[in-house]
């Protein structure tokens, strides 16, 4: 995902926010799109800010800035998806959002693997050896949120939450290298904030 033609592989000049916050693998440099700890039933809606945004947001964001927006905990109702496809693709995904009194829940899990599209060394080759234990794996993740609100007086809000990815990723076209899979890798986030009025 690039923006204004500065279009790099790893995408470094896009900012990409989940609700507001950094989804930016620091050692990566950038965010990986296929290790979101949501699905895509859940996302209310998508901002895009083209153009530099860096003296609001930081350097990350010197071509622009995607915003996923969710859903909010009790809005919308609960369910459960899957799917599978060709080249061993396949998904299972549960979200459960409901409201007891003043506080609303949101909690979600999901399962996701894909097969690479392309791969650019044979199993076969005896000259070269595999970086991971399975090099036609180019998703395999599995993750978990959750989010609750409670409204603490007129127009204040406490908001607590979190998710979790864990997985194994394959990288296309890194610099020179033309895939980097990383096994066993997660990430996770815990958060908190208290909105009041002005």
């Amino acid at each position: 995902v690039s923006i204004r033609g500065l279009n790099r592989r790893t995408s470094n000049k896009v900012l990409l926010l989940l609700d507001g916050r950094s989804l930016r693998q620091d050692f990566l440099g950038s965010a990986w799109y296929n290790f979101l700890p949501i699905s895509i039933e859940d996302i209310e809606r998508i901002e895009i800010i083209r153009g530099p945004a860096y003296a609001l947001y930081g350097a990350d964001a010197f071509s622009g800035i995607i915003n996923i927006i969710t859903r909010a905990p009790g809005e919308g109702g609960s369910f459960i998806v899957g799917g599978v496809g060709n080249h061993d693709q396949g998904r299972g995904v549960a979200s459960l959002n409901g409201r007891e009194a003043k506080l609303s829940y949101h909690f979600g899990a999901g399962y996701a693997q894909a097969d690479n599209a392309v791969v650019p060394v044979d199993n076969d080759r005896i000259d070269q050896l595999p970086l991971t234990t399975s090099p036609d794996v180019a998703t395999k993740t599995v993750w978990a949120n959750g989010e609750i609100r409670y409204p603490l007086a007129r127009k204040s809000l406490v908001t607590l939450g979190g998710n979790i990815v864990y997985g194994d990723q394959t990288v296309q076209g890194l610099s020179r290298l033309l895939q980097v899979s990383v096994d066993d890798t997660y990430e996770s986030q815990v958060y908190g904030s208290v909105t009041t009025p002005i």
